[in-house]
Order: structure tokens, then C-alpha cells, then sequence
């Protein structure tokens, strides 16, 4: 095997998060391997790293390669010396040419987001979504608009307007959980998300789920390993998303739950009443899809546009 190779400087920039530049400095050939050096500048955090291959000057690409090894898939760090090596022929016994032209893509795994009030989340990739890794603290819309708060029972029970609580009014689980919005806060138009981001709808939750492998498992893969009362059956985190049970502010102003089963809202109504919404549940490792008075307090998880 003897081709002739072309570096490709690939520019990739992951929207919303830490923008990164991808360069590939050299390509070199060990016998039926070839070792691509690459680097990764102007951003931190980790990166899902892919290799690909184009014999055509470019015009189209094949990968992401699988036969690889070394600075390459999740968990990448940045850096100017990285290295990944691939053995050509389990994966192209038919390479050659002097066109052959190679890009390296950095997807941002996980980063940070900065809501309003200056309260910063970590985020994570899980499939093509990026989610919030905690719970929504905001305590304003995106235009600096307060949401309401500090509602009686009675009050709360009655409103048609957005409002949020704190767990019985204990700041500590404001810092743990984050705070409980009703459904109207969560569809405002003035958004209670991060500027790029919004509550994701019914049918982004459920792609979530299908990609942890279905609603019978999902949750298992969704909820902390820690933080939920025993015996917290199922809980993996495998996929980074770190749910926890924060509990609810019922329709009639009560809180219960807590420790126990996380709710988090959609932004989709079931009918002039009712909300879909997600949950998980300490005794299995469901990802439930249930609908639910507008007026519960719910927790708020945010997806990247």
C-alpha cells in the first residue's frame, strides 16, 4: 500500500458552546497504518473525537473510521499534539490515489452554559442533543423579566401565569434540585432557558429516551447513581445526564416527593389543562411519559437549539 496524501486543516465549531479549531498537521505512513496528527485549540472541556477519509479530493467523505486507535472518540481533551492511528485495511483494503485527503471532527462532549443570572450549568452530549447536566435555577426570563415566586397555596393553585417555588422554601434544595416552575413559566414566550436553548418538546424527550435504548431503560441510564433514596434501582448515569429526585409542588400548593422521583417538564401540552412530562422513579430505571396539571411545579431541564 503507497498513496499519496493531502492534509485537510478542518475547522469545526460546536454552536453555543466553547468554539474550537481542528487542524490536521500531518499524515504519515507505517506500513498498512497511517498516523494522522491533528490539535485541538480554542476551546476546553472534552471532545468526541472522529476521523475521515476522502479519495476524491474532498468531495465526499467516508467514516467515521472505525479501525483507530489512540487520541480518538470520547473524552478528548484539547491539545496540538494529538495523534490517531488507523489500520487502512480493515476498513479500506482498496485506498490509493493522490487525492486522499483526511478531516478530524470535534464534537464538544461536555461544556458549560451561564443563564441570566449568572447561574452556570454543566451540559453533556447524548446522542445529537446536548442537554443540561443540572437542573434550571433561574429565578428570571431570558429578558431579565422576574418570574413570580413566593405564592400561597391558594395562589398557586389558581395561577395561569408563570410562577416557580423552592422546595419548602429551603435554599439547600434550590442548590441541590434547583427550583420548581409550573407549566406556564416553562412556555412563556420570554423563555426561561439560556439564550440558545429551550425546555425541549414531548418528542425530544423521546428521542432522548430511544437513543438510551427505550423509555424500559432510559431512566436507569438518566438518573445520578447518588442523591436518590434507596434502592435507586437501575441507576447507571451512563449517559451524563445526572437526574435527580427533586420533587414537586403540587396544584394545590403542597410539596412532596423529594428524594424520591424527579419530574421535569415538556414544552408540549396534552390538552387545555395538562402537560407532558418525564419521570423518574427511585424503585426502577423507567423513563416515564405521563401528562399532568399545568399548575404542578415540575423541574426544568434545558436542550440546546
Amino acid at each position: 500500500m503507497k498513496i499519496h496524501l493531502i492534509l485537510l486543516s478542518f475547522l469545526f465549531v460546536f454552536s453555543g458552546l466553547n468554539a474550537q479549531t481542528v487542524t490536521v498537521t500531518n499524515v504519515e505512513q507505517d506500513g498498512q497504518t497511517l498516523v494522522v496528527s491533528y490539535g485541538i485549540t480554542g476551546g476546553t472541556g472534552k471532545y468526541e473525537v472522529s476521523l475521515f477519509c476522502s479519495t476524491d479530493d474532498g468531495t465526499t467523505w467516508a467514516g467515521p473510521l472505525k479501525s483507530v486507535t489512540g487520541d480518538v472518540g470520547k473524552n478528548i481533551t484539547a491539545g496540538l499534539t494529538k495523534k490517531i492511528t488507523w489500520t487502512v485495511l480493515n476498513d479500506r483494503a482498496d485506498l490509493k490515489g493522490d487525492n486522499v485527503r483526511f478531516k478530524v471532527k470535534a464534537s464538544k462532549v461536555e461544556g458549560t452554559v451561564t443563564d441570566v443570572d449568572g447561574n452556570k450549568y454543566e451540559t453533556v452530549r447524548i446522542g445529537d442533543q446536548v442537554w443540561m447536566k443540572e437542573n434550571l435555577k433561574v429565578s428570571h426570563y431570558q429578558n431579565g423579566d422576574p418570574i413570580a415566586t413566593n405564592l400561597s397555596n391558594d395562589k398557586w393553585a389558581k395561577t395561569t401565569s408563570g410562577a416557580f417555588a423552592i422546595f419548602n422554601n429551603d435554599d439547600a434544595n434550590n442548590i441541590k434540585y434547583g427550583k420548581l416552575y409550573n407549566w406556564y413559566a416553562v412556555v412563556d414566550k420570554r423563555n426561561v432557558c439560556p439564550v440558545g436553548w429551550h425546555v425541549p418538546s414531548d418528542q425530544e424527550w423521546t428521542t432522548l429516551a430511544n437513543y438510551l435504548g427505550g423509555e424500559n431503560v432510559a431512566g436507569g441510564k438518566m438518573k445520578a447513581r447518588t442523591g436518590w433514596n434507596s434502592p435507586n434501582i437501575g441507576a447507571t448515569n451512563e449517559s451524563g445526564f445526572s437526574g435527580l429526585p427533586g420533587g414537586l409542588r403540587f396544584n394545590d400548593g403542597t410539596y412532596g416527593n423529594i428524594g424520591y422521583y424527579g419530574y421535569w417538564w415538556s414544552s408540549t401540552e396534552y390538552s387545555t389543562t395538562y402537560a407532558w412530562y418525564r419521570f423518574l422513579n427511585y424503585t426502577n430505571g423507567y423513563s416515564s411519559r405521563f401528562n399532568s396539571n399545568r399548575q404542578n411545579g415540575f423541574s426544568v431541564r434545558c436542550l440546546m437549539d
